[in-house]
């Protein structure tokens, strides 16, 4: 029914925008990675799902496709609600979350906020083979680039979390597509990017 909002931002949080369509406010329930992405414009355009139940209906915005369709997989599980999938979506990126998928990464799922060892089971035997490449092109993009894994390994044993160097290496990649990057610069950049 609804497939994007475009219009003012006339407020924010981390969980709820309200966007102003032709003097239409609507409320969307957002995640911490689509508040990151529109926090301090003015305008924006939110990609929507529309939930409707037997006495409410929400909408969810997105600020890109792949978190869009990221966030109708989780909730394609049995037992994944759309506020479930919300608050696994605003506890990392898409692309980790997929990467953690497609790879049985079951202990990295179980980090993610509200997923239990059963849950992320779940995700990963009933999402494995519906997640294509050709949906998310970043995780494919980052996938043939070899001194990704590379410069993981040299972060771990330096002693840092695995999601916090993950989130600064595909961060540092995805803003650097056109050209090849060592796996040497890529330590460096992530150095200064981890919190």
């Amino acid at each position: 029914m609804f497939n994007h909002l475009t219009g003012k931002l006339n407020e924010v949080s981390p969980a709820i925008a309200v966007i102003d369509c032709n003097g239409v406010g609507y409320s969307v329930f957002i995640s911490i990675n689509t508040y990151s992405k529109i926090n301090g414009k003015e305008k924006a355009t939110l990609l929507t799902h529309l939930r409707v139940s037997e006495d409410v209906q929400e909408l969810y915005g997105f600020a890109d496709e792949q978190e869009r369709r990221l966030f109708r997989h989780l909730i394609s599980v049995s037992g994944i609600g759309a506020k479930t999938a919300m608050t696994i979506l605003s506890s990392s990126s898409p692309d980790i979350i997929m990467r953690a998928i497609v790879s049985d990464n079951i202990g990295q799922l179980q980090t993610l906020k509200g997923v239990s060892e059963k849950t992320a089971q779940k995700i990963v035997i009933e999402l494995k083979k519906k997640i294509g490449r050709e949906d998310f092109p970043s995780m494919a993009m980052t996938e043939k680039i070899p001194s990704r894994d590379e410069a993981l390994s040299a972060l771990a044993t330096l002693g840092f979390p695995r999601m916090a160097s993950e989130k600064a290496i595909d961060t540092i990649l995805s803003s650097n597509r056109e050209k090849e990057i060592g796996v040497e610069e890529l330590i460096k950049l992530a150095l200064k990017n981890i919190r």
